[in-house]
């Protein structure tokens, strides 16, 4: 459902795009269903179109080793997604979802890594 709600208007090779749009799917699935822990969440899996090292499910990242989580690209997504969510609070969900732009939204965050 939340795929379909998606403006894929701009198509990208970039890890941002994907990153974005992940924390974009995530974000949207927080929404709906706000009482999921924060683990079940980023279980939930859908088809994955992405870049298989960063955006797919999978015990652990084998390019940062065994104790990486796994879906480092979706979490840090969904953490800048979310950030600018916090920082844009006039962005409905509809609207969240219809900007393409990742730069856009990762500027737009001012999101900085803990």
């Amino acid at each position: 459902m939340a795929k379909s709600k998606i403006n894929y208007r701009k198509p990208g090779n970039e890890l941002l795009d994907f990153m974005i749009n992940e924390g974009k799917l995530l974000w949207f699935v927080n929404a709906l269903v706000p009482e999921l822990e924060e683990g079940e969440l980023f279980d939930y899996s859908a088809e994955q179109e992405s870049m298989q090292k960063f955006i797919l499910d999978a015990p652990f990242i084998s390019y940062f080793g065994k104790d990486a989580l796994p879906r480092p690209g979706a979490f840090i997504g969904y953490r800048i997604v979310d950030r600018y969510m916090q920082q844009n609070r006039e962005i409905s969900l509809h609207g969240l979802m219809q900007e393409y732009d990742p730069q856009k939204v990762l500027k737009g965050s001012r999101y900085k890594p803990a």
